[in-house]
Formats: C-alpha cells, structure tokens, sequence
C-alpha cells in the first residue's frame, strides 16, 4: 500500500511542469543521522557521523531526492538502515 501511494504522488507530479521529470534534473541521495537519547529504542545502533567526528545512538536513513530544474525537490523515496547486530 504505502509503495502504490508513493508512485501515484509521484505520477501526480509529472502531470505538473514545474516538477516533471527533466534531462537536466539531479537525484541527489543524502544519508542522514537521527540520533536519539536510548538504546532501547527499536531498530537503533551506533554510527559514526563524520561531521561531528563522533559515534552517536541513532537511526540511519538515506534519502533520494529530485531536484528540478525549475528549483523545486521532492522526495523520491527513503530507506531506513538498520545495523546488524
């Protein structure tokens, strides 16, 4: 269900020119940290984040994003990371 809704705001933005898929459009991928005070929180580990040169509790997402040429972004879609223990 939530795969089908993604793809139908997806196909609702294509109707649009602003947002619509272009040659000179970028997918920009960002991994981002979401540290959290406890280590009993579901699927949370330890990362390294290397711009506070530190290891941190958190979750792990990593996110694609389109940007338009027009400036617009919007998310493509998102996948937590969940370490192995």
């Amino acid at each position: 269900m939530p795969k089908a809704l993604n793809e139908k705001r997806l196909d609702s933005l294509q109707c649009q020119s602003e947002t619509r898929y272009a040659a000179h459009g970028v997918i920009a991928v960002d991994n981002t940290l979401m540290d959290h005070a406890g280590q009993h929180i579901e699927e949370v580990g330890w990362f390294w984040d290397h711009a506070e040169q530190r290891h941190k509790i958190a979750h792990d997402y990593l996110i694609a994003q389109y940007v338009c040429p027009s400036r617009r972004h919007y998310p493509l879609e998102f996948r937590r990371l969940v370490k192995q223990a």
